[in-house]
């Protein structure tokens, strides 16, 4: 009688059967088929369980009784019985974990204090797979760039009428809720989500990126062009009425410092960001400073540094431009403030190793 027949109990499944003599090497292996076919039995309602049950029975008769008329293959039967394993449980993993739906769609489980622009994932039981669960991160972050891209003062409710950037959100969104149920729900699949989800924020970001960044440079453009202007005007004022205050005149190039900063400052930003990704619309800035704020935070570095300058600290000197020059000469001024804004990323480092150089010496002395 064969080792692998049919199961007494269930004729579509086959089951080990061993006699107590059996060597230890076929008790291992069956122990081995075992660990497959028994956890396998209870996926009859998946689409792949009948294929993996019969490459199973196969692998088993291969392992056990042989094949057309050829001795036992343990060896053979365990690289087959490898390949199956790997593929029940990936066919575990397409079992979905989470309900995905929108806020209203079921008002009797909605918690009144949800925000009605989010997406509910609400875990069904069971473990959750490791793909599954970076697969429900990913949609969560591009979920909260959509938040964040689509601010909107008021809260629509049923009845009124949405503004363009509400309806806007919305198609994203359900799209967005779309690709979660694929990788999250029923028969998932997080890859395929994955990709119809980078398909999603690359249209997004072709779609409201140039919106975005042109909004950005627009504001950071008006705040500079304030400060800028202000500045310029102090530094006329005060040059051309040099006895209203000896100490303003001998400084008044500093003026030009900031007024160039403010101009370097707004060129920085499209000189280091001529391209955005999709983690970009959400934060522009990785420092997330306001634009008002970084031109003041880049202006009173660039005025500290061109105090070192006078001090004689540090002296610069690239071809024909020095910094020995700065009070001396308005264009100097002005192109030392706009060099610096232009680099005001690198400003917070240099003045800070400055500092701490400084410190370190006087740290000698005392």
């Amino acid at each position: 009688m064969p080792i692998v027949q049919p199961s007494s109990d269930n004729m579509d499944v086959f089951e080990i059967v061993l006699d107590a003599a059996a060597k230890p090497e076929q008790t291992a292996l069956k122990d081995r088929f075992d660990a497959v076919r028994l956890p396998l039995i209870s996926k009859r309602d998946q689409a792949e369980y009948k294929t993996l049950l019969e490459r199973l029975q196969i692998a088993a008769r291969l392992g056990f009784d042989g094949v057309s008329g050829n001795p036992p293959q343990p060896d053979v039967a365990l690289v087959s019985l490898g390949a199956i394993k790997a593929d029940y449980e990936r066919l575990g993993n397409l079992v979905g974990k989470f309900q995905v739906r929108l806020p209203g769609e079921d008002p009797a489980r909605d918690d009144s204090k949800s925000d009605q622009r989010d997406i509910i994932f609400e875990k069904i039981s069971g473990p959750v797979p490791a793909d599954q669960l970076r697969f429900k991160a990913e949609v969560e972050d591009t979920l909260t760039t959509l938040q964040v891209i689509f601010q909107e003062k008021k809260i629509w409710k049923i009845g009124q009428s949405k503004t363009p950037h509400q309806r806007q959100f919305e198609e994203y969104r359900g799209k967005l809720r779309s690709l979660a149920q694929v990788g999250l729900a029923g028969d998932a699949d997080p890859d395929a989500g994955r990709q119809a989800l980078k398909t999603l924020q690359s249209e997004i970001l072709r779609r409201e990126g140039p919106r975005i960044k042109n909004a950005y440079m627009k504001v950071l453009g008006i705040w500079a062009l304030a400060f800028g202007v202000l500045t310029a005007i102090a530094y006329l004022v005060v040059r051309n009425n040099s006895s209203f205050s000896l100490l303003l005149s001998s400084f008044r190039n500093m003026f030009l410092v900031w007024t160039g900063t403010m101009i370097g400052t707004w060129l920085s930003f499209g000189l280091r960001r001529p391209t955005l990704a999709f983690d970009d619309l959400g934060a522009l800035e990785s420092d997330m400073v306001e634009p008002a704020v970084r031109l003041v935070f880049t202006g009173l570095i660039a005025i500290t540094i061109a105090l070192i300058f006078n001090s004689s600290m540090v002296n610069v000197s690239v071809g024909g431009l020095s910094s020995a020059n700065l009070f001396a000469h308005g264009s100097t001024a002005l192109l030392i403030g706009i060099l610096l804004g232009v680099s005001e990323q690198a400003l917070p480092g240099t003045l800070t190793r400055r500092a701490a150089q400084f410190v370190s010496e006087v740290g000698g002395k005392i």
